[in-house]
Order: structure tokens, then C-alpha cells, then sequence
């Protein structure tokens, strides 16, 4: 199943800059863990056993946090694994010196937030191919747990998308349950193999349409991925 990912992702830590200004976005209201965060061993551990099992997708540094609060983190880790990369950001923290090593990604996707913002990011990475300033549209994802939408069928985003690792080292079935209510194992306390099981376990009953949380999802619900 990992041979059909698109992303294997990392969040680095548990806030964003930008967390007070955005009601919208989860960062500023979802649960925390008391729960040591993750290490770079951790990750370049992890990436190596889903190589192992078959992934070649690209790797990403997102979450609900800001990637670019750790830039030379991730600049240092993209130095240990082999597969391409690509950045999420909020482009706050971008500027003339960083267009050194944006080029490093395969893409960049930049969320514009405001006209100023767009003005300034727009003409920041002109000239730079992998980047793409795109405009916010806030998906419904914050009431994720407070719906009662029957939206009864398959999701293939686990199976095919994307496989998140938070900030605490767990294996998030899905970015829309930013509070880990289905949680998968840890790859800090965990078998790293036991945790690909049960994700793959998770992506399974997806396709089933069997998880009653993803009844309720009204954003990134992906029945058209399935090939």
C-alpha cells in the first residue's frame, strides 16, 4: 500500500506563527500532548522503512505548524534522506535570503492569506519554477468532530495520499483528525513496521467507508483518487 503514496509527511513541532490570527485553522484550538517531540533520528528512521516498503513519493514538512519556524532543520534532514521534498508554508517567514534554498524542493506551495502578503510573495519567488503562491480557501475542517454530516463511502486519502507523522511521533490516519482521535502507534515508543500495519489497517477500513469520524469529514474527503 505504501507504493501508492503520494506523501509521507512530518510536523515538527505543535504551533504555528501565525496561530492567534487564524481562528480558522486547528493550530489554535486542537489538543496537545504530553508527549516528547520528535527527533530527526525518528524521521530519517522512518522514511528509510517505508522506502523499504515500498514508498517513493515525496516527502513533506507539514502539519498544522509552520514549516519555516524549523527551515534548517528540515534543510538538514533533506540532506539524510533521498526522496524529493516538498514545503507547505505560510510564506510569512520568507524572504529574499530564503530564495538560496527554496530551489532545494521539488515544490513549494505557498498559502497568500492577504492582497499585501500575495503583492509581496508573488514578487519574492518570481523567477522560481517549483514555487506556487496560491490563495487561502479554509476548508470546514475545524468542526470536524462537531458534525453530523452522513457522508457514508469510501476515502482513499490514507491509502493513497498521504501518510502524516505529528509532532509527537504518532501515525495520524488523516491531517483532518488534528486531534489523533484515531491515532495509529508512535514511531518514538513503537515498532516503526507495527506502526505502518495499523495504518494501513486504518487506510483499509476508509476504503470500506467503516470509520464512523470520516462520516463526519466535509473537507478533504477523497473518493476520486481511487485509479
Amino acid at each position: 500500500m505504501l507504493s501508492d503514496l503520494q506523501y509521507l509527511t512530518f510536523e515538527l513541532r505543535p504551533e504555528c506563527n501565525l496561530m492567534d490570527r487564524h481562528p480558522f485553522c486547528p493550530a489554535s484550538s486542537r489538543q496537545l500532548f504530553d508527549h516528547p517531540l520528535i527527533t530527526d533520528k525518528n524521521i530519517e528512521d522512518f522514511v528509510r522503512i517505508c522506502q523499504r516498503r515500498g514508498f517513493h513519493g515525496l516527502v513533506g514538512w507539514h502539519g498544522y505548524s509552520e514549516p519555516c519556524m524549523d527551515i534548517y532543520r528540515i534543510l538538514y534532514l533533506m540532506s539524510r534522506i533521498t526522496s524529493d521534498c516538498v514545503l507547505w508554508t505560510n510564506g510569512s517567514l520568507l524572504t529574499e535570503a530564503t530564495r538560496d534554498w527554496l530551489p532545494r524542493f521539488k515544490r513549494v506551495s505557498i498559502s497568500l492569506y492577504t492582497p499585501t502578503e500575495a503583492i509581496r510573495i508573488r514578487e519574492l519567488v518570481r523567477g522560481l519554477p517549483n514555487c506556487y503562491p496560491e490563495e487561502v480557501r479554509p476548508d470546514r475542517r475545524i468542526d470536524m468532530y462537531n458534525t453530523h454530516t452522513i457522508d457514508v463511502g469510501s476515502c482513499y486519502r490514507p491509502s493513497r495520499i498521504e501518510l502524516p507523522v505529528n509532532c509527537y511521533g504518532y501515525v495520524v490516519m488523516c491531517c483532518a483528525d488534528y486531534n489523533v482521535t484515531m491515532r495509529g502507534l508512535n514511531i518514538m515508543d513503537d515498532d516503526m513496521d507495527a506502526a505502518i500495519n495499523t495504518h494501513e489497517l486504518y487506510a483499509r477500513e476508509c476504503e470500506l467507508g467503516n470509520i464512523p469520524l470520516c462520516h463526519k469529514c466535509r473537507s478533504i474527503h477523497s473518493p476520486q483518487v481511487r485509479t
